[in-house]
């Protein structure tokens, strides 16, 4: 009896192991298929290395509102600078902010005059009255300006976001070689090598300390 009870257990878990690996055809078609996962697409961000596509409609708006507080802010402080009732204290601290924004308005000012140019162009290009050269003259210029009002946006842009403190520090950059002797002495070169590092003396104006 024992035997047998066995050999039925031993029948019936190996026709477990059959179905829990080989489902049956009916079971399987049955069950619903399962869809595979996707991440879903994210919108391409605005990348400040770019400046050949125009800047997206909301983010002029607002640096077109920001443009407007800066001028505002430009014209207080001349004020405040140019008058005569002012304290030492007060015409410094002004003088000191409006230096800081001089930049920041010789741009907008730069930006304001190629707008009111593309304006004149357009006006120019879509009048029937004018000949035909003219208008033609006329679209050859608006394109090339279109393409600086283009870049005075992307600079503006840049000059508008917020500075960091760290960006005015200075720091020690180093490439060393770790664990392997002169193989890894001639990565850690190639590494040295491959990143620009002896350009940037140059570029970032500073001074290369060792090389060994």
């Amino acid at each position: 009896m024992q035997q047998q009870i066995r050999r039925c257990g031993a029948v019936a878990f190996a026709a477990l192991r059959r179905v829990r690996h080989f489902p049956h055809p009916t079971v399987a078609a049955a069950a619903p298929p399962t869809a595979a996962w996707r991440r879903p697409c994210t919108p391409r961000l605005y990348s400040t290395a770019d400046m050949s596509h125009q800047l997206p409609a909301n983010l002029v708006q607002i640096m077109e509102q920001r443009m407007r507080l800066i001028e505002q802010k430009s014209a207080y402080l001349q004020e405040q600078i140019n008058q005569p009732a002012a304290s030492p204290e007060e015409y410094s601290r002004a003088n000191k902010e409006f230096h800081k924004l001089e930049s920041t308005i010789e741009l907008i000012k730069e930006l304001r005059s190629k707008q009111k140019e593309i304006e004149g162009l357009t006006s120019l290009v879509t009048n029937s009255v004018e000949e035909k050269d003219m208008r033609e003259m006329a679209a050859e210029e608006l394109l090339e300006a279109v393409e600086e009002e283009k870049r005075l946006q992307h600079e503006l842009f840049r000059t508008l976001l917020p500075k960091d403190e760290a960006d005015e520090r200075d720091c020690i950059l180093e490439v060393r070689a770790g664990t392997g002797g002169e193989e890894a002495s001639l990565f850690a070169m190639d590494i040295f090598k491959m990143s620009g590092m002896r350009s940037i003396p140059k570029i970032m104006g500073g001074n290369l300390i060792l090389l060994t």
